[in-house]
């Protein structure tokens, strides 16, 4: 309810006042660390060095993708600094659960941190995941990254999804349009022992309570960190409560943060009128 009466009072604004209110709101300010960023080229890829730190080979449109997580974008930049956080501080083969994927800019930072660190991405769309994939070949990532072209929600099914004008996987047009594809959950993914993620990081465009009602034994049992984007506008839109999914994962043990390391309660999450939030959720106590 506060929400939707934010945004229409929203409305009210005029056009410059707008502008900078949906630019907090999206997280599209100045604000957030800064990366050293250098680029060269190499056998015609553009390799992007950050901070000194790790080089990744990136094809044109994953070249875009870093410049916006590492330079353009304020919480995206506080994001990423946050993962790199993450990702350095879990054990020496810890691996990565990707879910939502994307070009999979999350898996090669984290494999670049580390020569042991693994990880699975899930992506449904059909470009990305091929993206992801000839990214992983190109820096040499194929044995320690698996990329899989699959969704993940609540439930082990196949489902039919169409492609947006960015690649993304969208509600298909209608039945005829679609494209079959298979879905799992992360408790299924889990449930033999073979795979036991310490970073599970989930950006699914507000579909986050699918996701984790499909991970409960995977939170309880394995105590994973929850890089989580929670697309909060979309979520009350589709009569997904955000209390209802915090209260999920503080029933498993979880405690949230932000991206800036600071600790972040259930109630001010739910009081946020920022369209989208980015915390870290983490485990309280050893894996059961």
């Amino acid at each position: 309810m506060m929400r939707g009466v934010a945004r229409a009072m929203a409305q009210l604004l005029p056009p410059s006042a707008k502008a900078g209110l949906a630019r907090w709101r999206f997280g599209h300010d100045d604000s957030g660390p800064r990366f050293r960023v250098t680029r060269h080229d190499v056998d015609g890829h553009a390799a992007v060095t950050i901070d000194g730190r790790f080089t990744l080979l990136v094809t044109a449109d994953a070249a875009e993708a870093m410049t916006y997580y590492f330079e353009q974008d304020g919480d995206s930049r506080k994001e990423m600094a946050s993962f790199i956080h993450v990702s350095s501080e879990v054990p020496a083969d810890a691996v990565l659960l990707d879910v939502g994927a994307h070009f999979g800019l999350f898996a090669l930072v984290h494999l670049a941190l580390g020569r042991r660190h693994r990880a699975v991405l899930l992506e449904p769309s059909t470009p990305l995941s091929a993206a992801s994939v000839s990214l992983l070949q190109l820096n040499g990532f194929g044995d320690r990254g698996e990329a899989r072209r699959e969704g993940v929600g609540d439930t082990v099914e196949t489902r039919s999804i169409g492609i947006d004008a960015l690649g993304f996987a969208s509600a298909p047009h209608d039945a005829a349009s679609g494209i079959p594809v298979a879905f799992t959950t992360i408790d299924h993914l889990c449930t033999d022992g073979a795979l036991r993620p310490a970073i599970v990081k989930i950006d699914v465009e507000g579909f986050e309570s699918e996701v984790l009602d499909g991970a409960r034994e995977t939170l309880r049992r394995v105590r994973p960190i929850v890089c989580l984007e929670l697309h909060l506008d979309v979520l009350e839109q589709r009569g997904r409560p955000l209390p209802t999914l915090l209260a999920g994962l503080e029933s498993a043990g979880y405690t949230f943060e932000t991206t800036d390391g600071s600790r972040v309660t259930a109630a001010q999450l739910c009081r946020s009128l920022k369209a989208i939030a980015r915390i870290v959720a983490r485990p309280t106590g050893a894996a059961a």
